[in-house]
Parts: structure tokens; C-alpha cells; sequence
């Protein structure tokens, strides 16, 4: 095995070790409330698994021998599943925001907020159903040396590149009117309003960024057919994955990682927080990012 063979499988392994502390959120998430449905949390960390394990898949398979492994089909799924999943992960804390923001706002601001939330569902589906016809389509013609082929496979790139870039617009606009609430919230409410801004600002300002740049890379690389390269370059590929992927994502989740506050479930409880159950003794700090924007919030 050489060493550029060996790099792919440390960097499969550490998406896969994502995905299982994923799975494992999702899993104490569920067991503290087994008789609440999908939550904002289930639904980020469950969409980040599927991203980080379909993921570790494809680099493990295709890393490093990317252009002569499998089919087109094969290939464009391989690197359009987890990057599609990827940002559809991290809209939904977009959304979650958006719908903090609807609850603190009145009159027009809030109706805009409605109107986000409906645009940020008719974005996601689209990505998701345009890129099913896309795959489809590619299984239709088969033949790579097509002209209609070659510009399906680009579209296959520039749909998740476009979900990216709608996911940094929507951070940089949420995150940046997330902030000013919080910022006008009292002084009294002292380590938890700090805490809360250092969060928005550092999951907005690495979203932001991060999604920006991916769009911007797979734009440029749409004429490539490769399951996991984006430059003909070894180095930057696995810069590419380390830097704009992994490293951000961990970030992300790290900072999202606590549970919710223990609450009693109750039927005016907005289907975004997560209301827990009272017989939890693992003792770890009861704070939740998505929870405590909610309550602070009001």
C-alpha cells in the first residue's frame, strides 16, 4: 500500500469516527425522550452521520484511484451523497435559528421569518430531487464520452454547490441577525448571553466560510467525474476533505454536542426544542445550544 493509499484510509477512519459520535448523539438524544418525535438535534446529527458515513465510504473506496473505479452513476453518488447531505445537516440549524428569530420577532419580521422557512424547505427538496433526476439521468445515458452526459455529471456537482452557497447565505444572514438579538438582550443575563454569542458567532462565521469556499471549489471542479477528487492534486484533495469538511464540521458539532436542559413535555412545547425526560443520571452538564436559544429567546 503507498503512503497517498494509506492517507485515504486515516481520513475514511476519522469520518467514520464522526459518524459513530453522531450516532451515538442521536442515540442519547432518543433515549432521554423516547416518546418525542424527530427534533432539530435527531435531525442535524442523524443527517451528518448519513454525510460523514456515506462519506468514509466513498474515500475508503475510491481514494486515490478516484477516475478508474466504477460506474458514472457510481461515482457521481458517491460524491454527491454526502455533499448534499452535508449541507442539508447544517441548514437545518439555519432553520432552527430562523425559527428562534420568528418567535422573538412581530409583525413583518416574523412574516419574513415564516417566508424563510418556507424558502429553506423548497431549496432543500429541490437540491434533492434535482439531483435524483440528475442520477437517474446519468444511469439513462451511460455513455461518458455523451456531450448530454458530460453536462449531467456537471450538474451533478453544481447542485450541491448551490445548496452550499444558499447554506453560507443563509448562515451569514440568520447568524448575523441571531447576534443583534442577542446583543440587545439585558446585561443581567450575563455568562449564558456570552456564551450564547461566542456560539452563534463561531457556528456562523465557519458555516459561512466553509460552505463558501466548498461551492467555490465544486463549481470549479464540475468538469471533473471523480468520486472524490476535486483537483488532480493528491494534496489538495485531501485538503479539500481535512479542511473544509472534517475539521469545520467537528467544530461544529463540538460545539452543538451538549444535551437539552431536562424539561417536562408539554403540548405547547414548539416541536423545534427537545423537552427531555426527568430520569437522567450521566451527570454531564445539562445545556443545549438549540434548547437555550429557544428560552432565551422569549
Amino acid at each position: 500500500m503507498d503512503r497517498a493509499r494509506a492517507l485515504w484510509i486515516v481520513l475514511a477512519a476519522l469520518y467514520l469516527s464522526v459518524a459513530l459520535a453522531c450516532v451515538h448523539r442521536v442515540g442519547r438524544i432518543a433515549a432521554r425522550a423516547p416518546e418525542v418525535g424527530p427534533t432539530t438535534q435527531k435531525v442535524f446529527f442523524s443527517l451528518n452521520a448519513l454525510a460523514f458515513t456515506s462519506r468514509a465510504c466513498a474515500l475508503f473506496a475510491f481514494g486515490g484511484d478516484a477516475t478508474t473505479t466504477g460506474g458514472l452513476v457510481v461515482r457521481a453518488l458517491a460524491f454527491a451523497t454526502p455533499t448534499l447531505a452535508h449541507a442539508l445537516a447544517h441548514g437545518t440549524i439555519s432553520l432552527f435559528w430562523s425559527d428562534v428569530l420568528r418567535g422573538a420577532a412581530r409583525g413583518a419580521r416574523a412574516s419574513a421569518e415564516t417566508g424563510a422557512r418556507v424558502w429553506h424547505r423548497i431549496v432543500a427538496y429541490g437540491a434533492v430531487l434535482v439531483e435524483c433526476i440528475v442520477l437517474v439521468s446519468i444511469g439513462i445515458e451511460r455513455d461518458g464520452e455523451n456531450g448530454r452526459t458530460r453536462a449531467l455529471l456537471r450538474a451533478s456537482r453544481l447542485t450541491p454547490a448551490c445548496a452550499s452557497f444558499a447554506v453560507a447565505v443563509d448562515f451569514a444572514i440568520r447568524g448575523a441577525r441571531l447576534l443583534a438579538m442577542l446583543r440587545a438582550f439585558p446585561e443581567e443575563l450575563g455568562a449564558t448571553r456570552k456564551r450564547k454569542i461566542r456560539e452563534v458567532a463561531t457556528v456562523a462565521l465557519t458555516c459561512v466560510g466553509t460552505f463558501a469556499a466548498r461551492g467555490g471549489i465544486l463549481v470549479a471542479s464540475a468538469e471533473r467525474s471523480d468520486a472524490v477528487a476535486v483537483s488532480s492534486s493528491e494534496a489538495l484533495n485531501l485538503a479539500y476533505y481535512a479542511g473544509l469538511e472534517l475539521a469545520p464540521s467537528a467544530l461544529v458539532l463540538y460545539i452543538l454536542r451538549k444535551l437539552p436542559p431536562r424539561r417536562r413535555t408539554s403540548d405547547d412545547d414548539d416541536d423545534l426544542r427537545d423537552p427531555l425526560v426527568d430520569d437522567d443520571d450521566s451527570g454531564e452538564e445539562e445545556d443545549g445550544h438549540f434548547s437555550e436559544l429557544s428560552d432565551i429567546s422569549e
